[in-house]
């Protein structure tokens, strides 16, 4: 602790965020002009909408890089993202304590994340079907910066055993 972990982490992922936000901005007009086009044709009545024909598509946001996070929105994010994620925490501590931090059944946040290690394939299936994810290959990389004492705190035998840490860095 404090001999400066977090300025060359901030430095590596720099590049990273820059297109991060290139990427948030243009989907944030794209997202504005069809949201003006959503709100036009509320406004029309039903028979000039039938003249403009399908509203175009939502655009689809390119992300690299998430950090607070949950697997069910990785998932989502993944499933627009098939080049895979960065799952990225300057204090990788956070990450481990809020693994299944909406879930009542705990544990199962490992398990998915040990098969994003080799790209397997994730599928969810929600009651409401909407909420459903396929995603052929679940390519998500983890990383961050920990002290090795906290480390050792923040993981269990079983995680030991499951081989889970040397897939986590």
């Amino acid at each position: 602790s404090g001999l400066g972990k977090s300025p060359c982490f901030k430095e590596f992922h720099k590049p990273i965020w820059q297109f991060e936000l290139k990427n948030k901005a243009a989907w944030d007009k794209d997202m504005a002009a069809f949201n003006q086009a959503l709100e036009e044709r509320r406004q029309m009545k039903n028979t000039d909408r039938a003249e403009l024909g399908k509203l175009p598509p939502k655009s689809v946001r390119t992300q690299y890089i998430v950090e607070d996070v949950t697997t069910e929105a990785i998932g989502n994010i993944l499933a627009d993202n098939p080049r895979g994620l960065l799952w990225c925490c300057d204090e990788l501590a956070s990450i481990i304590l809020n693994l299944d931090r909406y879930a009542a059944n705990k544990g199962g946040t490992k398990a998915k994340l040990l098969s994003a290690y080799d790209g397997a394939p994730w599928k969810t299936s929600r009651r409401d079907s909407e909420k459903d994810q396929v995603i052929p290959s679940a390519v998500l990389s983890i990383v961050g910066t920990v002290q090795p004492k906290i480390l050792r705190e923040l993981l269990s035998e079983t995680d030991v055993q499951r081989a889970f840490l040397p897939r986590f860095i």
